[in-house]
């Protein structure tokens, strides 16, 4: 393997010389135990040829973590340090920030695009399924398939404990189901020529204040400009563990999940019953009330969106004031611990408000 200091700019060198039917970006921050099942999924793939760029945070890349593992020499695997800054972290969402810098450089090649994050799984028919859905429908821009939900306790015990079914199409240019907040990151997977549809590089919403639900808040935008299409086959894991960020504790605690949310199920069970009656005036009423329902969702969870941005925008602006002020205090080192307190229990109920 090259010096770690050099395997950011030999890794760009061969993700230029090496092209593949799909790529795969994998964010790495800091899950030394998670991350190589995450990395096994992608090397267990029944489609062989693939390319995939792992954008580590620096933690690990500068601890030399992935000289142990003989899948860092894999031709196919392209280990990438990120150039985020400590500052960079204070303002950005990092997952998605990271998917964004290797769209804009270029690095993914393929024609299609997944993502994987260290603490989930993709099943071995995840690339494959996306290949042959996509060349059965070469003017499809974007599909996301089904997915089980995984729970993974301290002590290394794994559950599925929920699924996420793929059964209607989705974005606002057909009027489909919504995907913020209903549909995960790993489901997706679009042409990568669909991304010449925006404006600009900030595919992703990378925003501090976006980061729970940045892989939504894309989706969103991506179904603006293309149908999002459905596959009814389970192709990946997304699963809630102790050093997931978006975990509700009682989640961990409990150890199981709560039904989905009664306006995806209605959607998705009036997607299965007009999958399997024959078409009648009456359906046809239904399916206009259920799409207008779904445009009033659509435009409220846009109005929760624009009132949580605010919300964490005036949090950080509180805190760096308070910041500010700790430096007149005696024994401020006291003080700024009482305050991390405060700011962690602002996090959680700001959370739970906007939940």
């Amino acid at each position: 393997m090259a010096h770690k200091d050099d395997i950011h700019h030999e890794g760009i060198r061969m993700i230029d010389s090496k092209c593949a039917p799909i790529t795969v970006l994998i964010v790495s921050h800091n899950k030394p135990r998670l991350l190589p099942e995450a990395v096994e999924s992608v090397l267990c793939q029944s489609a062989p040829h693939w390319q995939a760029i792992l954008i580590d945070s620096g933690i690990l890349y500068d601890q030399g973590y992935f000289a142990r593992y003989p899948w860092a020499h894999d031709p196919r695997l392209h280990i990438v340090k990120s150039p985020e800054t400590p500052a960079l972290r204070r303002r950005k969402a990092m997952a998605p920030w990271c998917f964004n810098e290797c769209l804009r450089n270029g690095w993914a090649h393929g024609d299609l695009i997944v993502y994987l994050c260290d603490d989930d799984l993709l099943y071995p028919n995840a690339f494959a399924t996306f290949i042959e859905a996509f060349r059965r429908n070469p003017s499809a821009m974007a599909m996301y398939a089904s997915q089980d939900i995984g729970l993974l306790g301290i002590d290394g015990r794994s559950d599925i404990v929920g699924e996420r079914r793929a059964l209607a199409s989705g974005g606002k240019c057909c009027d489909g189901r919504i995907m913020d907040c209903q549909v995960d990151y790993l489901q997706l997977c679009h042409r990568r020529t669909a991304l010449d549809a925006f404006p600009d590089t900030d595919y992703w919403p990378d925003d501090i204040t976006t980061g729970d639900h940045a892989d939504g808040l894309f989706m969103e935008k991506l179904g603006a400009f293309f149908e999002i299409i459905p596959i009814d086959i389970k192709v990946s894991q997304n699963r809630r563990t102790p050093w997931s960020v978006n975990v509700p504790s009682h989640s961990i605690t409990s150890g199981f999940f709560e039904d989905a949310p009664i306006h995806e199920s209605i959607v998705n069970t009036w997607a299965t019953i007009r999958n399997h009656l024959e078409s009648n005036p009456q359906d046809l009423a239904l399916d206009k009330a259920v799409s207008e329902f779904q445009g009033q969702l659509r435009l409220l969870c846009e109005q929760d969106h624009a009132q949580r941005a605010r919300l964490v925008s005036q949090r950080y602006r509180l805190a760096d004031k308070l910041h500010a002020l700790l430096s007149r205090i005696p024994n401020a080192l006291l003080f700024w611990k009482l305050f991390s307190t405060f700011l962690s229990r602002l996090a959680t109920n700001l959370k739970a408000a906007s939940s």
